[in-house]
């Protein structure tokens, strides 16, 4: 990241296609809404479901899922693990994408 930064002075981020619902309170990181044309959103990924693990590291709250998709680049396959809204639980292969960095 601080090659490309001092290369082309722009940073990117990985995204995985997902807002957070910030008043959730219970363990993992609930889903409040998709970015359109996103990797969660290109596989299906519903709103509502809660991320349990990804590539097999648990995540106990927003903050950590936010922190384990940074440490991946942009183009990077996933396995994110969530429980659906509907009941049960579902693995999804998740391309993260890119935004610019704030």
């Amino acid at each position: 990241m601080i090659d490309e930064i001092f290369s082309t002075c722009k940073s990117i981020r990985p995204v995985l296609g997902v807002f957070f619902e910030t008043t959730y309170t219970g363990g993992g990181a609930k889903i409040g809404k998709l970015s359109t044309g996103e990797g969660a959103e290109k596989v299906g990924v519903p709103v509502g479901c809660i991320i349990r693990s990804i590539d097999g590291i648990r995540i106990p709250e927003t903050d950590t899922a936010i922190v384990r998709i940074r440490s991946y680049v942009p183009g990077t396959v996933v396995n994110v693990v969530v429980d659906l809204p509907t009941g049960g639980s579902k693995t999804f292969k998740v391309t993260l994408g890119s935004a610019p960095s704030i």
